[in-house]
């Protein structure tokens, strides 16, 4: 199974997925979203019986892409679709503070509260399509309000 993890800088993802990997049997896959063949990768852990963490995807590059005018970097809509059908759920996580906490964790990926805002936008966008249009399984996450034992349910849970 496939867990991919979403949201902006500072939204709490790497420091989720850490938590869940001492609470659940899994592993942690991060940046396999520039390797060649990472369509395949992706396929191959959404059929697999293990449990794959995945802190940012292919929908980390649709949303940044939507937001910078810039070519996606590796995978057509088409193929995020399939991958999007198969044992797959997705976790979105976003705060009101996610900028400042980024900014006070010293990321520079995204520096300017404009584009952050934008970003954020664009990521509720495409994670409310996939909720109206999709069956994917989603969870949305605030750090501040939720606890992880919820995170482990909605991983656990049979689709």
């Amino acid at each position: 199974m496939l867990i991919i993890f979403e949201g902006a800088d500072g939204s709490g993802k790497t420091t989720l997925i850490k938590q869940l990997n001492t609470c659940i049997i899994c592993e942690l896959t991060q940046d396999i979203r520039y390797e060649i063949g990472s369509y395949i990768k992706y396929f191959n852990m959404c059929i697999n019986d293990e449990i794959y963490l995945c802190d940012r995807s292919f929908l980390s590059d649709l949303v940044y892409r939507l937001c910078d005018d810039q070519k996606p970097d590796y995978m057509k809509l088409d193929d995020m679709v399939k991958i999007l059908k198969q044992n797959t759920k997705i976790v979105y996580c976003e705060t009101d503070y996610q900028f400042d906490d980024s900014i006070e964790r010293g990321e520079d990926n995204i520096t300017d509260r404009a584009k952050a805002n934008e970003i954020r936008k664009v990521y509720n966008i495409v994670i409310s399509m996939l909720e109206k249009f999709t069956d994917v399984p989603i969870y949305r996450y605030n750090w501040y309000k939720d606890d992880v034992s919820n995170v482990i349910e909605f991983i656990k849970k049979e689709v």
